[in-house]
């Protein structure tokens, strides 16, 4: 996981694709160092124009996002 400033920058991302799709996805679960992040999950309810095989299994739809917004 992240520690300190970099876990305030993943969550100022995830909060920011929250914001930016009008609460139709979050990307979080990001890893990383600085301002390099890896291992992105999206979880959304619909991606218009993405098919659903190119989302993460670990897509929890509303529940992943629910569960961000519980913690934020």
């Amino acid at each position: 996981g992240l520690l300190g400033e970099d876990s305030h920058l993943a969550e100022a991302f995830t909060h920011f694709t929250y914001v930016a799709t009008n609460g139709q996805l979050v990307v979080c679960g990001i890893q990383g160092c600085g301002n390099r992040f890896t291992h992105p999950v999206i979880h959304s309810n619909a991606i218009k124009g993405i098919d659903e095989q190119f989302l993460h299994p670990e897509n929890r739809r509303m529940g992943g996002i629910n569960d961000f917004l519980s913690f934020h």
